[in-house]
């Protein structure tokens, strides 16, 4: 069995937005939040890892993290569709945020960092 170093707890915020005494589900509109969160949270857990200047700095989850952090807003997305020729191409924002996940969770796999959902 794995030994992990850190324990990443999004268990509050996995299953949706909490708003107005009801979870809502995270989708194209919303998941930004989710990121936004997500990010505070593994920079305060490995405040060494993402920090440019310390020496344990890591570009693999600097890029992850920086990455997470462009997926387009639900307006972006819709206004670049709105622009193309084919809209069914441009990828949504939580299908770029599930993308961007994948990446994440390879990065915590390689560096023992449990991502705690449930």
């Amino acid at each position: 069995m794995a030994q992990w170093k850190h324990r990443l707890d999004l268990r509050d915020i996995w299953k949706g937005n909490p708003v107005e005494g009801k979870v809502e589900p995270w989708a194209d509109d919303n998941i930004h939040l989710f990121v936004d969160m997500l990010v505070k949270r593994v920079k305060r857990l490995l405040p060494k890892q993402t920090d440019e200047e310390n020496a344990d700095f890591d570009g693999w989850l600097y890029d992850i993290l920086e990455e997470m952090q462009h997926i387009l807003t639900y307006e972006e997305y819709l206004e670049i569709c709105s622009k193309e020729d084919n809209p069914n191409l441009i990828v949504s924002p939580l299908q770029q945020f599930n993308l961007v996940l994948d990446e994440f969770y390879d990065w915590c796999d390689e560096n023992r960092v449990w991502v705690d959902k449930w």
